[in-house]
């Protein structure tokens, strides 16, 4: 239902629970905060104008994609147009007591658009990348 959401501004839920990963492809969403959202094992958004991704307390959550563009994802039926990281919004990113490990904190961090982060390092886990997890900037 989200990937018809185009023109999604905001989301703000708490527990939501879905199996798998949400995608939130819109042109002009601005906040994402999902709280406590357990077995969400992934996130994707697409959005040149986003101000803040809070994803704390999300224990189950192993891979964020910050999309340039939605050309060849396979959820995304309709293409928008490529995001010029130089040209569109920065925004803060908070994964307070979320399962991540430190080691991948510096790809968060070197991503042009993040400007904050907020609960890097606060989370007990094991440095262990053979777990699962994954950051990535596509």
């Amino acid at each position: 239902m989200l990937l018809a959401a185009t023109k999604l501004e905001s989301i703000d839920a708490y527990k939501l629970w879905i199996p798998g990963g949400l995608v939130f492809p819109s042109s002009e969403l601005e906040y994402v905060k999902l709280y406590r959202s357990d077995c969400l094992g992934a996130v994707a958004v697409y959005s040149p104008v986003l101000k803040m991704l809070d994803l704390q307390a999300c224990y189950d959550l192993r891979t964020i994609d910050i999309l340039l563009e939605t050309k060849g994802f396979p959820t995304i039926e309709k293409d928008f147009p490529t995001i010029n990281p130089k040209t569109a919004s920065k925004f803060d990113v908070s994964i307070m007591n979320c399962s991540f490990p430190e080691m991948l904190i510096p790809t968060l961090e070197e991503n042009p658009r993040v400007s904050n982060i907020f609960g890097a390092g606060a989370a007990d886990v094991e440095d262990d990348f053979g777990d699962g997890y994954l950051l990535s900037f596509v």
